[in-house]
């Protein structure tokens, strides 16, 4: 366990938590995402040992919609190692409800994102806010290329290592940390100097009491909260006065890059105490999910069939804009049903245009193998057992 009287290194880790729709809409969040990202490029371009993590491939998605000129400096940041994408995954998917197809398909097209646009590839998976975390996960993750797992709630017990191999039901282990003060750790800086330092002080400690090295991971940030100008003054200030605990911007990468994996300890199992799969205070949302991603398969098969009997090019772009609208309502507050409700009445709209566009590609297909035959005038009954 860690040591007080020992000299640390402190991984700070900027960032927010924000969800897609929560306690108000979609929409409405999007302007203070907005305004925190805008925050994140000033300090970052002003700061070159500052670092910034961003949770969701769907908020950058959005934000580079409407700020297109920034991208090249957030790819910059990126190529440098100083912006990190936590997860690549497109939304912060609940972990339990969700397909295992869905889960591969959020990692598909968050990465995918990340690499056409920023040029950079996750090393690093992020359980975020996610209550529960199943065995299946350690293979999940490492077959997608993640070198290690993040996570901070369902943790089983509160003296647990916060460093350690982590062995899913089919023997894969994964470098798994426990970010036991989670996304908020420290909590934004304010311009009180004496209450932040005592609040870092008072995180540390306890942060400490689970540590397995000298290198503490700790994030600074929380609820949708705006990144702190102030930071790079005050870590700087801090490490002149509390050299035993050396703070420096960092991102889950380079701190799973500083840890020794070696001989630590091994646990089998899941954190899983919560919403397995059948809690949803919303259970239509839950339903229609799995609905609609039967019906994606039937789409996706039936599109292949159609490709190589009746040479009818492959709907791709459908598809994507389909799997888009399950994806961002699997978001965990969402597929839960802790939303309010007009979040419900967005929800139920993503639904309403995938199972639309679900039908039209699956008329469309079965309407070209049904006369795939021109030589042939007979009438056809075509079959399709899902």
């Amino acid at each position: 366990m860690g040591k007080k009287n020992r000299e640390n290194l402190v991984h700070l880790v900027p960032q927010f938590h924000y969800d897609v729709e929560y306690l108000t809409a979609y929409d409405e969040y999007l302007p203070v995402i907005f305004d925190n990202l805008l925050e994140a490029h000033k300090i970052l371009s002003a700061h070159p040992e500052y670092t910034f993590l961003v949770e969701q491939v769907l908020s950058l998605e959005e934000f580079f919609e409407k700020y297109p000129e920034l991208l090249p400096d957030f790819r910059q940041f990126a190529q440098e190692g100083r912006l990190e994408v936590s997860g690549g995954y497109y939304v912060m998917a609940d972990l339990n409800m969700p397909s295992g197809e869905s889960l591969l398909r959020q990692i598909l097209y968050g990465r995918r994102w990340l690499k056409e646009h920023l040029d950079v590839t996750p090393a690093i998976f992020h359980g975020g806010d996610c209550i529960g975390h199943n065995a299946q996960l350690p293979q999940i993750a490492t077959r997608c290329g993640y070198r290690g797992y993040v996570f901070e709630r369902a943790i089983d017990r509160m003296d647990h290592e916060d460093n350690f191999l982590w062995q899913g039901i089919d023997g894969t282990r994964i470098p798994t940390h426990w970010w036991r003060m989670g996304y908020g750790g420290c909590g934004p800086f304010s311009e009180d100097e004496a209450r932040d330092f005592a609040r870092l002080t008072e995180v540390l400690e306890t942060t400490k009491s689970n540590a397995t090295s000298n290198h503490l991971l700790l994030a600074q940030g929380g609820d949708f909260v705006k990144p702190s100008a102030s930071a790079p003054g005050r870590i700087e200030k801090w490490n002149a006065l509390y050299p035993e605990d050396r703070i420096v911007f960092s991102t889950f990468k380079d701190y799973f890059e500083a840890v020794s994996w070696n001989g630590l300890k091994t646990f089998e199992g899941e954190f899983n105490p919560d919403r397995q799969g059948t809690y949803s205070s919303r259970i239509k949302i839950k339903q229609a999910n799995r609905e609609l991603e039967n019906v994606i398969f039937c789409a996706e098969v039936l599109s292949t069939l159609a490709r190589c009997q009746a040479q009818i090019p492959y709907p791709e772009q459908a598809l994507d804009e389909a799997w888009k609208y399950i994806l961002i309502n699997q978001f965990h507050d969402i597929i839960w049903g802790t939303i309010v409700d007009q979040a419900m009445v967005n929800v139920v709209e993503r639904q309403k245009k995938a199972k639309a566009l679900f039908s039209q590609i699956i008329d469309e297909r079965l309407v070209a193998l049904s006369s795939n035959d021109q030589n042939t005038t007979e009438k056809r009954i075509v079959v399709f057992n899902p």
